[in-house]
């Protein structure tokens, strides 16, 4: 797993995404949205080295990973933010469920 805190591809340019990193021996790519001030990071599975190499390309970072990339791309695990412990995580996602169930 690459170091979450320095994924090879910073994007400052991106309103949307923070920083992304293929690893071509899993077919992973991890993926840091700017929406959440943890860093969560996305591993997406079963990438192609065709697709991690469309997001280096892409022009616009936040397009592609988008809502277009995450209907098709649904094989991923949320990973704990920077300095997140993976309690916190799982605390946070059963009382986002509670609101949603009331």
């Amino acid at each position: 797993m690459p170091d979450l805190k320095n994924l090879k591809n910073q994007t400052p340019e991106s309103s949307q995404i923070l920083a992304f990193e293929y690893e071509p021996e899993t077919q992973k790519l991890f993926v840091q949205f700017r929406s959440n001030a943890a860093r969560v990071t996305y591993a997406y599975n079963g990438i192609s080295p065709e697709i991690a190499a469309a997001a280096e390309a892409a022009e616009s970072k936040g397009r592609f990973f988008g809502r277009p990339f995450t209907s098709v791309h649904t094989d991923f695990e949320k990973l704990p933010g920077i300095g997140e412990t993976p309690q916190a995580m799982q605390a946070a996602e059963t009382s986002e469920a509670g609101k949603e169930a009331a």
